[in-house]
């Protein structure tokens, strides 16, 4: 009920503006334009983005490093089952092989699974004409989610092959 939105001939802005304030100026009149306006407001929604999004990277933070933690607690309760293929034959590097190819197939798999997801919760705004994806971002942080998920396979695998399995399977 205090708000006045006037318009006024682009040409003319600046003079219709001068002399609003002039008139009104004992009236408390503070003249501001539209996209100022919208800019003020914009701005306070562009904060609460920004940490949300701040929320969210140090989620996907301590998701990696609880991807590393099962993983590694994962090949130490497998070691007799490792110990026993080492036993029967296989190589290092074949065993090594096979651990990481089944972890590999997991981390695709849910890095499928969520982006999928992600796409079906942000399906009514992709068909908005309004929204934009910002598409070279999305692809970097799936990429460096794909390349941690890598190091924390590879690491707790290397880390357990390189130990002596064998003594364990002769204490079972």
């Amino acid at each position: 009920s205090k708000v006045m939105l006037i318009e006024a001939p682009a040409s003319d802005r600046n003079e219709v503006s001068e002399l609003l304030q002039a008139q009104l100026k004992d009236l408390g009149l503070d003249l501001t334009t539209a996209p100022s306006r919208l800019a003020e407001f914009n701005s306070v929604t562009n904060t609460y983005l920004t940490v949300f999004m701040a929320l969210g990277g140090l989620g996907v933070l301590i998701g990696t490093f609880g991807l590393g933690i099962v993983l590694l607690r994962n090949m130490l309760d497998r070691k007799q089952e490792l110990a026993l293929l080492l036993a029967m034959g296989y190589r290092k590097s074949q065993v090594f092989l096979l651990v990481f190819s089944e972890n590999l197939f997991l981390l695709l798999s849910g890095l499928i699974i969520g982006i999928l997801a992600a796409l079906i919760g942000i399906l009514p705004s992709l068909l908005s004409p309004a929204f934009t994806i910002p598409g070279s971002f999305m692809l970097f942080l799936i990429g460096v989610i794909f390349i941690s998920g890598l190091v924390w396979i590879w690491l707790p695998t290397k880390r357990l092959l390189s130990r002596e399995l064998m003594a364990g399977l002769r204490n079972e």
